[in-house]
């Protein structure tokens, strides 16, 4: 071959990587949210309550109080513990439970004995799982459950006082693999079910998934899958703990914690995970932009809904939202701060309704 002919070759071999990269990276940035507007559209009458890294909770006492897991993942307020934090909508949330390591997911349920408490724990080396129950304003830890080499534990939702699921986001521990995971969007994340006796992995092959919501009935599973921003439906069968694919859900944003507000979904959400990530490296510098969407429906015929939406505002990195008596409360991963606001719009004032694919 000529010297003139292998160098064009290698002049379009270059070419037509460089085109590879650049679709490669312009998928990758629309898939991320990175094309996509946000407005400014943030709920009335917020108020900022002081507690930092509020990134789950869980309704306890009929609804009347909330649990909040926080930790300072960046050092914001050199004065707060991590651990578990109680709120009435009357005080500051206070610490009522301290915890060795970093809690993130929280679920409860009430029991005949009163209510029972999951949380999620990182310590430095592993996961584990407190089993704790709430009575006379304390939580009393029961069992503290280690999920061996796990590093990613994420969401948790109880089935039962003995029994629960858990999200692990990412298969690696080792943090260079763990963005490389992130970045590829591997479907490597994995759904686990403690069924009062072992731990057992319920599903796997899934990307990033994160916050989990039990229907009323314990009949059906919802899995929040944050990098690929949608929600993944499962038939769980209580009787042979079988999980089963029933349906998967876009939603044009990264989905995060789940809650139930009556029949609708919650849900806290990033709409531009680039941003998020800087975010998480440095929030003081890096605001990450937030939403609260609502879904009605469930489980076939959803109907999404956007409630919050702001683009920093108060607190960014929105990852959760409850209904605490007639006020919404609004936790965040980073933020030194979490929001109190007023009471969701009926269905008719939501600014963006629309129906989602089944």
């Amino acid at each position: 071959m000529k010297k003139s002919n292998r160098t064009g070759l290698k002049t379009i071999l270059v070419l037509v990587l460089i085109l590879a990269l650049v679709i490669i990276g312009g998928k990758t940035l629309f898939d991320v949210g990175e094309f996509d507007t946000i407005w400014d559209h943030p709920l009335d009458d917020c108020h900022e309550l002081a507690l930092t890294g509020a990134e789950d909770m869980t309704l306890v006492d009929n609804g009347s109080r909330v649990l909040i897991s926080a930790a300072d993942r960046q050092g914001l307020d050199k004065e707060q513990k991590n651990g578990i934090y109680l709120y009435d909508g009357s005080y500051s949330p206070k610490l009522v439970y301290p915890t060795e390591g970093q809690p993130q997911g929280i679920s409860s349920v009430p029991t005949e004995s009163g209510t029972r408490v999951f949380v999620i724990v990182h310590k430095a080396t592993q996961d584990v799982v407190l089993i704790l129950d709430w009575a006379s304003d304390s939580l009393t830890l029961v069992k503290e459950l280690p999920f061996d080499n796990v590093t990613t534990l994420n969401g948790i939702v109880a089935i039962d006082g003995e029994r629960f699921f858990a999200s692990q986001e990412l298969a690696s521990s080792f943090k260079p693999f763990q963005e490389v995971e992130k970045l590829l969007r591997l479907s490597l994340g994995k759904l686990w079910l403690y069924d009062g006796r072992a731990l057992r992995i319920a599903r796997d092959k899934i990307i990033y998934p994160n916050g989990l919501a039990l229907s009323a009935d314990k009949k059906i599973l919802y899995v929040a899958s944050m990098l690929n921003r949608s929600l993944i439906v499962f038939d769980y069968d209580p009787t042979t703990y079988s999980v089963q694919w029933r349906n998967q859900f876009p939603l044009q944003t990264a989905p995060d914690n789940l809650h139930w507000a009556g029949d609708r979904l919650l849900i806290g959400a990033h709409p531009k995970l680039l941003r998020l990530m800087a975010h998480s490296h440095d929030a003081i510098r890096f605001p990450a932009p937030s939403q609260v969407i609502v879904l009605d429906g469930l489980p076939d015929k959803p109907a999404i809904s956007e409630v919050h939406s702001s683009k920093g505002g108060m607190i960014s990195a929105i990852s959760s939202a409850v209904v605490l008596k007639d006020r919404l409360l609004l936790g965040s991963i980073y933020t030194k701060g979490m929001l109190t606001c007023a009471a969701l719009a009926e269905k008719e004032k939501a600014t963006i309704q629309s129906t989602l694919p089944n």
